[in-house]
């Protein structure tokens, strides 16, 4: 396991022998990470962070990340870039105040994989950027984002996909799900980029709430409506293939919330 923990601008981090790393220090935090061998990651982000973060995976290579953002303030960029046969799997908590990211993904090798599973509790002005280049034939993207708006939180995510001519048997898959809970403005554009006919793509975007038939159910089982609320979202957030300690992470941050 690697360890990465970036506090206000300072990172601390026990690596092995399955990466190679390099940290340049300045007004926005570099860090260069080089795949060498099959690895898990764990990167936790808190406080104030300006972070420039570049993740270069060998061929035939595979990279778990397990991802946990409390920040304040957040300002991030992830460039990754797969090799042939590679694959990337990221799974994320976020909780910030106030968050922009950039995630740009770079499927340069044939075969290599992205799949991401980001949930997060929006508290703040979160802007989300994630673009997946299908630089190579029989790449694939799956990408899914749950978000939940509490307090002042709204959301404005960008997803996108692109197939180049003749990058033949791409699979892209979206799926993005906000719940609102307040009255703010949340927004998704999905965007499918595509210029090649011999690919899978798929995309799904909402943006709601809770019907309230689900609450009217919950409390003639005598579920007080706030409770019935507490456990929707706890069901919203953990839903799916996600490993047990990053569900126990999400019900332990909204237990802070209630």
């Amino acid at each position: 396991m690697n360890n990465i923990i970036i506090e206000d601008q300072k990172c601390s981090i026990e690596v092995d022998d399955t990466i190679g790393f390099e940290q340049i220090e300045a007004y926005i935090l570099k860090l260069n990470i080089h795949v060498k061998k099959d690895t898990i990651i764990s990167l936790k982000e808190q406080g104030e962070i300006k972070v420039d973060m570049t993740i270069r995976v060998d061929p035939h290579t595979h990279v778990i990340m397990k991802c946990q953002d409390e920040s304040i303030k957040r300002k991030v960029q992830y460039h990754y870039f797969l090799s042939e046969g590679s694959s990337l799997a990221i799974e994320r908590v976020s909780c910030s105040k106030e968050s922009k990211s950039l995630e740009i993904v770079e499927l340069n090798g044939y075969g290599a994989s992205f799949n991401t599973v980001q949930r997060t509790i929006m508290m703040g002005k979160q802007r989300m950027d994630i673009v997946a280049y299908h630089n190579a034939k029989k790449t694939t993207s799956n990408i899914e984002n749950r978000g939940v708006t509490l307090e002042d939180g709204s959301g404005y995510w960008n997803v996108t996909g692109m197939v180049y001519p003749g990058m033949t048997e791409c699979v892209i898959n979206q799926k993005n799900h906000i719940i609102n809970l307040n009255n703010k403005t949340s927004r998704i554009n999905p965007n499918l980029l595509i210029e090649e006919n011999n690919v899978t793509a798929n995309h799904s975007a909402y943006i709601g709430t809770f019907d309230e038939d689900i609450f009217f159910y919950l409390e003639t089982r005598g579920i007080p409506r706030d409770k019935a609320l507490s456990l929707l979202v706890e069901g919203f957030l953990t839903e799916g293939s996600m490993e047990e300690e990053i569900k126990e992470r999400i019900k332990l941050i909204l237990g802070g919330e209630k």
